[in-house]
Formats: structure tokens, sequence, C-alpha cells
């Protein structure tokens, strides 16, 4: 629920609570304000929670994926292959695992997607990509951190991946 209260300044601030998460921002107009108020309110029944940027900027993409082999890994059939792949991504690409979540985006994605096509095959690019997709899946859905979308989603894979690949090793 939202609310619009006038400060002693002359500005308004707009405050919006959800599930005992709260956000709020100061505007110089009400109608400002109250437009924020309700792309917030909107965007946490999306969501079904807000999304508070400090809480992205603590976490990092290899504190992910740490805690994806310790919990979820040991569950799955294929466990070891996947830890294997998970501790490659951890020991190879230090850019990648320090990226803090508040910083991925699908670019990233893609650059560390054709730096791996120079040294492996499409379909193993393809398995990392998909292992690493998972993992941020089940942050947001199980561990509540509050990405936005899943970046990975929108890197290019499959069919168009063994092209890309063909015209990089040119």
């Amino acid at each position: 629920m939202a609310s619009i209260l006038k400060r002693p300044s002359g500005k308004w601030q707009a405050q919006v609570r959800v599930n005992g998460t709260s956000r709020s921002k100061t505007f110089t107009t009400k109608k400002d304000a109250m437009f924020w108020a309700r792309d917030m309110e909107t965007r946490a029944e999306r969501c079904h929670l807000l999304i508070n940027p400090a809480d992205l900027r603590t976490e990092t993409l290899g504190n992910i994926l740490k805690r994806y082999v310790r919990e979820v890994v040991p569950l799955k059939q294929a466990g070891r292959n996947e830890a294997c792949m998970i501790s490659s991504i951890l020991r190879n690409d230090a850019t990648l695992c320090t990226t803090r979540l508040d910083r991925l985006n699908s670019t990233l994605f893609t650059e560390w997607r054709d730096a791996r096509l120079r040294r492996m095959k499409p379909a193993s690019v393809c398995r990392y990509l998909g292992v690493v997709q998972h993992a941020l899946d089940i942050a947001m859905r199980e561990w509540g951190v509050p990405l936005p979308a899943n970046p990975v989603r929108d890197v290019t894979s499959s069919r168009a991946l063994r092209c890309k690949s063909a015209a990089i090793a040119l």
C-alpha cells in the first residue's frame, strides 16, 4: 500500500510497503510521487516483492553459485557434473564471479559465452549457460534474491550458438 506525505521542505514523499518491505522516494510534485507509487505497487504485484537495489549490491554471482553447489547440486542425479562445471566457472572466470548482482545483464553473459566458445564446443557452452541460469532461477524463487529477471534467459544458445562459434573460429 502506498502513502504520500508532504514534507516540511514542501516536497512530496511516496512510500510503498508490501509484506514488510518498504521503499520510499521524495519528489518535487505530488503527481510524480503518485505516479512512482503506482508504478512500484504494480511491480510488487507482478514480482510478488519490492526490489531493493541495496540487496543486490551486497551479493555476487560467485556467492550464488557456491550456495547452489552446497544446497542444490547434491540433490541432483548429475550433481557431480554440475559441481565440476561450477567449479570451472569459479576458478577460471573471476570477473564474472565477482560481478555484483545489480550489475548482471545479458551482455555480460554474451561476452562470457563468446569467450567460452573459443575454448569449448557449443553444446558444452549451452550446458554451462543452463547451469548458471538454473542457479539464478533457484536464487530468485527459493532464496528470495530480488533480481528483476534472469539475465541468462536473454542469451542466445542452441543452433544459433553453433553458427556464432564458427564465425568466432574464423
